[in-house]
């Protein structure tokens, strides 16, 4: 089942932003719509209280007097109509600003106080025309006195309400205020969960598939190319997936013919080995046996020839480079008994396995130029009777060979550089010591890191030589 897929990061990440805008942007636009339609009121209230304040000062210091005036004698009645006119028209005006209905029911009874006025001075012109006597003049300016303190009563009953309106709005704010600083509590509250929230899924994005490639890169450097890098569900990723894969499996391609290049390699150089068996060591066989047949001793004759016709049939071995540990031991054994006719009682050996290990596989000739070795560089320069001991047993999941002899051994100089040709790579030349470095090579060629050759040396004691290479069945 294919993981369910993630957006993409830059998809995640413009949700995100769009998202966090929005509860930005929304609640302060709402919450400023508020502000800016209560503040307008609030200041509307002030303005209305301010200009009712003024129209009441105006009337009670204008109206009167000019009446007055006019009963007197001193001005026309054009003066107190002018006066009421222009107060009329600003208490219109303010109740055209005035919200609530019960304030607009005041100012419109302030208008039609102000028409009444209006009329007593038209009535005023009229007596003033017709040269009516001053006592009714006096007496109608009386009555215009009640109406402008009714006037001036009735404004200021709207005063106190508007104040009192102007002081709930301004609570209303205050409300508002609060609201607006509980609003953004929340909103940050929100705001710092989303942005959790989506650190996580954008951790999940980004630092999972980095896990993943993490691991595979780790998998592809131990060597294990079987298993290709999953899908990470993630858009970005998706190409380097790809690509990750892709080389993955040209390294393994490369890998597999070059690992069959160097099998390859490795049975040249058995075939090289192979066919630069000493000749000495031929000539050497034949003269013995020529010597034995001179000196009437078949039986040794005999042995010797098969021993060589065995030793030589095994390394042919029908073409094949691989045979089983049995036939491998035989070979050795072969060799060493050509060996122990030629050199008489300097030399002794033992060749002892295991019956579990000689079933398995391994690659052929692997043993001989290791005793080769033990013979001619040990056992040859010490004046002491020679011992080889060949041996093959099972430890774990590995085949170990030993290859031990008693002869001169080497100093820790020797041993030391020795190892050191040891190390270098398959591909490096090596002057001297032709057959033990070739096995340490075939090793390496077939087997990698998975086989080892180890070699320790005492200068006058001996040199043990140890081979271990990872179990394979046999096909016999």
């Amino acid at each position: 089942m294919k993981p369910r897929r993630q957006p993409s990061i830059r998809r995640l990440l413009i949700v995100n932003n769009r998202m966090i805008t929005v509860l930005i942007i929304l609640p302060l636009a709402v919450i400023a719509l508020l502000f800016f339609f209560n503040t307008r009121q609030y200041n509307q209230m002030i303005s209305n209280v301010n200009q009712a304040n003024e129209i009441r000062s105006q009337a009670s210091a204008h109206i009167e007097s000019s009446i007055w005036d006019t009963v007197s004698g001193k001005s026309t009645a054009a003066a107190p109509t002018r006066v009421i006119c222009q107060l009329s028209a600003r208490l219109t005006t303010l109740q055209a600003h005035t919200t609530t209905e019960d304030q607009r029911a005041s100012l419109g009874f302030a208008v039609r106080t102000l028409k009444t006025l209006a009329s007593y001075v038209d009535q005023l012109k009229t007596n003033i025309a017709q040269h009516q006597p001053v006592d009714d003049n006096v007496a109608l300016f009386n009555q215009t006195k009640q109406v402008d303190e009714l006037l001036d009563e009735t404004l200021g009953e709207y005063v106190v309400a508007e104040i009192n309106q102007t002081a709930a709005k301004s609570q209303d704010l205050l409300l508002l205020f609060y609201g607006f600083l509980a609003a953004m509590a929340v909103l940050v509250g929100v705001m710092l969960f989303l942005a959790r929230r989506n650190r996580q899924r954008l951790q999940r994005s980004i630092q999972q598939p980095l896990n993943q490639i993490l691991t595979f890169t780790g998998e592809v450097a131990q060597g294990h190319w079987d298993k290709p890098l999953a899908d990470p569900g993630v858009q970005e990723f998706d190409q380097l997936t790809t690509e990750l894969n892709q080389m993955t499996g040209q390294l393994q391609t490369l890998f597999s013919e070059n690992t069959a290049k160097q099998r390859a390699l490795a049975e040249a150089q058995i075939r090289v080995l192979q066919a630069q068996i000493n000749p000495h060591f031929i000539y050497n066989s034949l003269d013995a046996i020529l010597m034995l047949a001179q000196s009437g001793d078949n039986a040794r004759v005999q042995e010797i020839t098969m021993a060589l016709s065995d030793f030589f049939k095994i390394t042919l071995n029908k073409g094949s480079e691989w045979l089983t540990v049995g036939k491998e031991l035989r070979h050795v054994e072969d060799y060493l008994a050509i060996l122990k006719i030629r050199y008489g009682p300097i030399l002794t050996y033992t060749v002892s396995a295991d019956a579990a290990v000689k079933a398995f596989q391994t690659p052929k000739m692997l043993l001989q130029p290791l005793v080769e070795n033990a013979v001619y560089h040990g056992i040859k320069n010490s004046r002491r009777r020679g011992i080889v001991t060949v041996t093959a047993a099972l430890v774990a999941d590995h085949i170990v060979f030993t290859v031990q002899d008693n002869g001169i051994g080497m100093d820790a100089a020797t041993l030391a550089a020795v190892q050191a040709h040891m190390q270098q790579p398959p591909d490096s030349r090596i002057e001297g010591g032709y057959g033990l470095f070739n096995v340490a090579k075939r090793l390496k060629l077939l087997f990698g890191d998975r086989a080892e050759l180890t070699i320790t040396s005492e200068y006058k004691r001996g040199t043990t030589v140890i081979v271990s290479l990872p179990q394979l069945p046999g096909k016999e």
